[in-house]
């Protein structure tokens, strides 16, 4: 089902016993996070955007974010390794 945009969708998710013994309160909002983190890294959502979404301040969202191994800025790890390189080389 596709929601209109701004709608909410409530959905349940069986909870692993091990991290039952955790507040509900604390699980979804990580599960929130984790959500909303997979859908930057699939480019359904800015940053701004789920920083939005979750009611967080843009700064929030990429502390919490970057613990999840998304971080503020994309740039491919070989990419900028040469760029290291070609400044290294011309001495700047």
């Amino acid at each position: 089902m596709i929601l209109p945009p701004g709608c909410e969708m409530q959905i349940i998710v069986d909870v692993p016993e091990v991290l039952a013994s955790q507040p509900a309160a604390e699980l979804a909002l990580r599960a929130r996070l984790l959500l909303v983190v997979d859908g930057v890294r699939a480019g359904r959502l800015s940053r701004s955007g789920a920083a939005q979404s979750l009611g967080m301040s843009l700064d929030d969202f990429l502390i919490a974010a970057g613990k999840h191994g998304l971080y503020a800025i994309d740039y491919d790890l070989d990419e900028f390794t040469r760029e290291l390189d070609d400044i290294a080389v011309r001495g700047m």
